[in-house]
């Protein structure tokens, strides 16, 4: 099944889109939908002839950034976010300083999933993995026991306010075996984890 990216296309018909059938860490295919221009004659191979009367067959080269984004954001809008909403989350009113995708919250909205797609997305293996980041957008004080990389370390907000992220490699493929479910079930535990270490701490007051 191909990705559709609703746009308006060459052909001036604001009513086509452009499908993405294939794609790989060099190329992808795109089946651009709308009707030819008027006058315009399109000459189909025999194939597709046979199959397709109003389509295009555009091959549009990718580079690796654009071409592991692609996969990233597809496995994460059509299996993790899904999946996590299955779950009980839902989507967060959060705002994150450098991540412009919408996040995921549970419980009481004080902590917020959000998916990185950008770093490593030129790496040669970008395809197979994604960071996440659990955001608390609060600028308060934190025990020294939830500092540091297996707790919380900050990230600006704002020339005068901080925030509080936690971030984890997410690897959901590894060659051709696929880890999806214990993807899925990492990030949740993870979640779990560091809302009971805001609890049993003096932190999650000052929230309230």
């Amino acid at each position: 099944m191909g990705l559709a990216i609703p746009r308006p296309t060459r052909l001036g018909d604001p009513r086509s889109y452009v499908r993405v059938t294939h794609a790989s860490k060099s190329c992808g295919i795109i089946l651009i939908i709308g009707e030819p221009a008027k006058g315009e004659e399109v000459d189909y191979p025999s194939i597709f002839k046979k199959v397709i009367k109003r389509t295009y067959l555009l091959i549009l080269s990718l580079n690796l950034k654009e071409s592991n984004e692609i996969f990233r954001r597809a496995i994460i809008k059509a299996y993790f976010e899904p999946e996590l909403q299955k779950m009980d989350y839902r989507k967060s009113s959060a705002k994150h300083p450098m991540i412009t995708e919408d996040g995921l919250t549970a419980g009481q909205d004080v902590l917020h999933l959000f998916f990185d797609l950008i770093t490593g997305n030129d790496y040669p293996d970008g395809d197979e993995w994604f960071t996440i980041e659990y955001l608390l957008p609060y600028s308060i004080k934190l025990p020294d026991k939830l500092k540091g990389p297996d707790y919380f370390t900050t990230i600006m907000a704002s020339e005068e306010k901080h925030f509080w992220r936690h971030r984890e490699l997410i690897r959901f493929k590894y060659g051709k075996s696929k880890k999806l479910s214990e993807s899925l079930e990492f990030m949740n535990k993870k979640y779990l984890e560091l809302i009971k270490a805001l609890h049993d701490s003096s932190a999650i007051d000052h929230l309230k």
